[in-house]
C-alpha cells in the first residue's frame, strides 16, 4: 500500500504561482535572491535531484542535504527563476558552444516550460550559461 501511495502522490503535479513584477530584470540578474524584487515571490518546495526518482537504489539516492528550490517572477517579456541548489558533488562545466551536450557531462539546472503540451522546444542552460 505504501508503494502505491508514494507513486500516486509522485504522478500529482506541483504548481508553483510566480509573482508579476511592473519592470524588466533582464539587465540586472545577477544571481541574488534577497534582493528586494524578489521578497515577495515564496521559494518552492524542496525537491531532489534526478537522482532522487522513488525507484532509484538507495545507494544512488542523494544525500539527505542535497536540495533544490527556487523562486520564479515574471514581467510582460520574460520568465526570471533563481535558484538554490544544495549538492553533495562539484559543479562542473565543460562546454561552451551553443547545442553541446551539457546534460551528459556538465551540472544543469532544467527548467521544463511547456504551455502546449507537446514536449519540445525547451532550453537548457549550463553553469557557464551556455545553451
Amino acid at each position: 500500500m505504501l508503494t502505491f501511495l508514494r507513486r500516486f502522490l509522485s504522478i500529482l503535479r506541483k504548481t508553483y504561482v510566480a509573482q508579476k513584477i511592473s519592470f524588466p530584470l533582464i539587465d540586472h540578474l545577477d544571481g541574488d535572491l534577497t534582493k528586494d524584487v524578489w521578497k515577495n515571490a515564496k521559494f518552492s518546495d524542496l525537491f531532489d535531484d534526478i537522482r532522487g526518482e522513488d525507484d532509484a537504489p538507495d545507494a544512488d539516492r542523494p544525500d539527505s542535504n542535497c536540495h533544490t528550490r527556487f523562486k520564479a517572477v515574471w514581467d510582460e517579456n520574460h520568465l526570471y527563476i533563481g535558484a538554490i541548489l544544495a549538492s553533495d558533488f562539484e559543479t562542473q562545466a565543460h562546454f561552451t558552444e551553443r547545442n553541446s551536450p551539457i546534460y551528459q557531462r556538465d551540472s544543469d539546472f532544467e527548467v521544463f516550460v511547456d504551455p502546449f503540451g507537446s514536449c519540445h522546444n525547451y532550453k537548457e542552460v549550463s553553469a557557464l550559461n551556455n545553451v
